[in-house]
């Protein structure tokens, strides 16, 4: 809880009537709250003390916006486990050592008729000695916190720090661990906040249940963040899965109306009518880039060896067919023969065996009297014959 945080926030909610023993029969009584229906604002009170004695002065004294409260104890202010609550919220703290202070009476003159809410003293064994040197009549807090048991012996030592609040007007209200804690006589609506143990204690937490709590809350909101984060990335890949959902349809439906447009235009008339001009386009422009390649003459010859040599191929297993291309070879000049039998790759066995089933020599050849395929094969080799000259 802040430093300073604003009183509504500390400030006790009264729910009483004026019946309840729990207020005075005076006018002012009338005003004073009832402890013992004493429920702590909405924000909880937080306790560092190790037997709750905070809580149980918090109780009785949380009414007061911003009091006042002296503490005399060994122990540094800042750690003070009984003030640092009240501290936290804006109380004013005084602090002295009893080993080192002036007389109570002395130390303490400034405040002679102010207001101070509690005092506590835990002076290692010198309560007592504390307490002689209090003027009750200059300074009267209304709750007095006293350690009376010692923490290593557990021996209680209050007879005489009982006579001496017995003498200044404070009665005994209850105790806490090692502390008694009496009540000034002028203030009697305070008892009844003492009457229950602190387990009772509405609204109320221990520091180390209140920074459990808080590191709980911190986890439930990083938690939070983290399920926050998961879920917007989780919305986001499916936004993302959708719009690829979205275009992949799309392009089915594209691919489809494009296959059902080629579909429409392969079974056209069009197409069907102008396949010859297509292939006709196709043969040309292989030529002129055969022509741009100069790859015009080395390919027809090649595809004329080819036909060559199937014919050869033929003729080995046809001696009818042989015969004739033996003799339309001799028709043919010498160097044509050795030409056409070099391109061909006719072996010396089919060549030997050619000559000795050859006719006998006959007039010359006459390109009227060969066969259209012997006329096409002469043609072929005589333009053969042309360009290689």
């Amino acid at each position: 809880m802040p430093k300073n945080a604003p009183s509504c926030l500390v400030k006790s909610k009264i729910a009483a009537d004026r019946s309840s023993p729990c207020f005075s029969g005076n006018s002012r009584g009338l005003h004073r709250p009832a402890f013992c229906t004493l429920i702590v604002s909405s924000m909880a009170f937080i306790s560092y003390a190790q037997n709750f004695e905070d809580g149980l002065l918090w109780r009785a004294l949380g009414h007061v916006p911003k009091g006042t409260y002296i503490d005399v104890s060994a122990q540094p202010p800042m750690i003070d486990p009984v003030g640092k609550a009240f501290h936290e919220l804006g109380w004013r703290r005084i602090h002295a050592e009893p080993a080192h202070m002036l007389p109570m009476k002395v130390a303490f003159a400034s405040l002679a008729g102010q207001p101070v809410h509690w005092l506590k003293i835990h002076a290692d064994s010198l309560e007592e000695a504390v307490l002689r040197g209090w003027d009750s009549e200059a300074l009267r807090p209304w709750v007095l916190v006293i350690k009376t048991t010692e923490a290593i012996s557990a021996q209680t030592r209050p007879q005489g720090v009982e006579g001496l609040l017995m003498g200044a007007r404070y009665k005994f209200a209850c105790t806490a661990g090692l502390c008694r804690i009496y009540v000034a006589a002028e203030h009697p609506e305070l008892m009844p906040a003492f009457s229950s143990p602190p387990d009772v204690l509405k609204n109320a937490e221990t520091h180390e249940l209140h920074a459990t709590i808080q590191s709980l809350r911190a986890e439930a909101t990083r938690t939070q963040a983290r399920e926050q984060q998961l879920r917007y990335e989780v919305q986001t890949r499916i936004r993302h899965e959708a719009k690829l959902r979205a275009a992949l349809k799309l392009a089915e439906a594209q691919q489809r109306h494009a296959q059902h447009r080629l579909d429409a235009m392969l079974n056209s008339s069009s197409w069907k009518i102008t396949a010859p001009m297509r292939s006709a386009s196709t043969l040309l422009r292989r030529l002129r880039n055969a022509v741009r390649e100069d790859r015009l003459k080395s390919g027809i010859k090649r595809r004329i060896k080819a036909v060559l040599q199937s014919g050869a191929s033929a003729a080995a297993k046809h001696p009818a067919l042989k015969r004739s291309l033996h003799a339309g070879l001799q028709a043919l000049p010498a160097f044509m023969q050795r030409q056409l039998r070099s391109a061909v790759g006719m072996p010396t066995t089919i060549a030997a065996e050619a000559a000795s089933n050859a006719l006998p020599p006959t007039r010359p050849l006459n390109i009227n009297d060969l066969t259209p395929a012997a006329a096409q094969i002469y043609a072929a080799l005589s333009e053969v014959h042309i360009q290689s000259k």
